[in-house]
């Protein structure tokens, strides 16, 4: 994965941290004190290249999602494991999830611009990663409207960070 793909990960996971509270509660506090357990321990390890176990986290966090939060919150969980799949090169796998992803993202109305972004940020990455995949696969032409997905949905978002992962 080039850095420029890394970078962009790491910036809409981020913003999700910040952002994606705002779409939902969890049931409890101790529900967001676990969630906030998994994804930061899911970033360290990913990040530090321990990806065996950030897959680990990854599916036990989708497990806690699925269990604890509103079917509208259940897009993190194939979120976060569509992005642990592709890094271990279990593509087909990561497609599923990041497919599912833009499925369950659908529910998601946003409420004020910096969801709107998120929302459509979310949608540009999950196209991207999906193109990620079949490039990997050697299906590069099959690839290439979900990069151009990516760059639509990325400017749509006018995000002031934006242009700097489109090239």
């Amino acid at each position: 994965m080039s850095i420029r793909r890394s970078i962009s990960h790491a910036v809409v996971i981020a913003f999700f941290l910040i952002a994606g509270s705002q779409f939902g509660l969890a049931q409890t506090q101790a529900d967001l004190e676990t969630s906030a357990y998994y994804s930061r321990s899911y970033l360290q390890l990913s990040r530090s290249g321990r990806i065996d176990d950030a897959v680990a986290v990854a599916e036990r966090y989708a497990a806690h999602l699925q269990d604890r939060y509103p079917k509208r919150e259940l897009y993190k969980a194939s979120m976060y494991l569509g992005e642990a799949y592709g890094f271990q090169a279990r593509y087909k796998e990561s497609m599923e999830q990041w497919q599912l992803t833009i499925e369950r993202m659908k529910v998601l109305v946003p409420q004020t611009e910096a969801e709107r972004q998120f929302i459509v940020l979310m949608y540009g990455d999950a196209h991207r990663a999906i193109g990620f995949c079949l490039e990997n696969l050697g299906r590069t032409a099959d690839a290439v409207p979900y990069f151009e997905a990516n760059v639509e949905h990325w400017t749509k978002a006018q995000h002031p960070s934006s242009r700097q992962f489109l090239a």
